[in-house]
C-alpha cells in the first residue's frame, strides 16, 4: 500500500517537473511573440540606421543583467548623427540615458550597447528606435529559481499538499511502533 501511494506520488512529481519545464519553454516563446520590427516607409536612407538590437538570453533571472546590443548601419555613405532612443520601464539601465547620440561613419558601422536588469519578474518588452526603425524585444524574467511569481506560487501550494504527503510512510512507521509498544505494556500488565 506505502509503496503504490509512493510510487503515485512519485508519478505525480514526475509529470508535475515535465509541466514545469514545458510551462518555463512557453514562457521564452511568449517573449520571443513580442518581438516586432518596423519602421516608417521612406526613401532617404539615412532616416534607417537601425540594423539589428539583440540580447543574448531571452529569458534571464531578477538578479542578472545582460547587455542589449543596438548594431547600426550607414546606408547613405554621408558621415552623419543619429539619436537611439530605449524604452524599457521594468529594466534599470546602465548607462541611465534613456536616448544616446552616434556618429556613423560614412564607410561602416557603429553599436551601442545598455545594460539591462530587471525589476521585477514577468514578460516585458524593451523598444528601441533610430531614425525612422523602431525595435521591439520581448523578454521573460524569472525569479531565483528559474521560475515566474505563477510558477512559485504553484511549487509553494504543491509543497505544502505533498510535503507531508511525502512523510506519511514515517508517520505510519511512528504510529505501528507506538502500536506495537502498547500492545506490549497491555500483554506485561494482563500478566501480572
Amino acid at each position: 500500500m506505502i509503496k503504490k501511494n509512493l510510487a503515485l506520488v512519485g508519478s505525480l512529481i514526475f509529470f508535475f517537473g515535465i509541466s514545469l519545464g514545458l510551462y518555463l519553454l512557453g514562457g521564452t516563446v511568449l517573449a520571443v511573440s513580442k518581438d516586432d520590427s518596423g519602421s516608417f516607409v521612406s526613401g532617404e536612407p539615412y532616416l534607417h540606421p537601425l540594423d539589428v538590437a539583440r540580447v543574448s538570453e531571452r529569458t534571464m533571472k531578477e538578479n542578472e543583467s545582460q547587455a542589449l546590443t543596438v548594431d547600426l548601419v550607414n546606408r547613405s555613405g554621408q558621415e552623419y548623427e543619429v539619436m537611439v532612443k530605449l524604452s524599457a520601464p521594468n529594466f534599470d539601465i546602465s548607462p541611465s540615458e534613456q536616448s544616446q547620440t552616434i556618429t556613423l561613419p560614412s564607410q561602416g558601422n557603429a553599436s551601442l550597447i545598455w545594460i539591462l536588469t530587471p525589476k521585477r519578474a514577468g514578460v516585458f518588452e524593451i523598444s528601441i528606435s533610430a531614425g525612422y526603425d523602431n525595435q521591439v524585444i520581448g523578454i521573460n524574467v524569472t525569479n531565483l529559481l528559474g521560475l515566474s511569481p505563477v510558477q512559485a506560487q504553484l511549487l509553494s501550494y504543491m509543497g505544502s499538499f505533498f510535503g507531508p504527503m511525502l512523510t506519511a510512510p514515517w508517520w505510519y512507521q511512528k504510529w505501528k511502533e507506538r502500536k506495537a509498544k502498547g500492545k506490549k505494556i497491555s500483554k506485561s500488565k494482563q500478566k501480572k
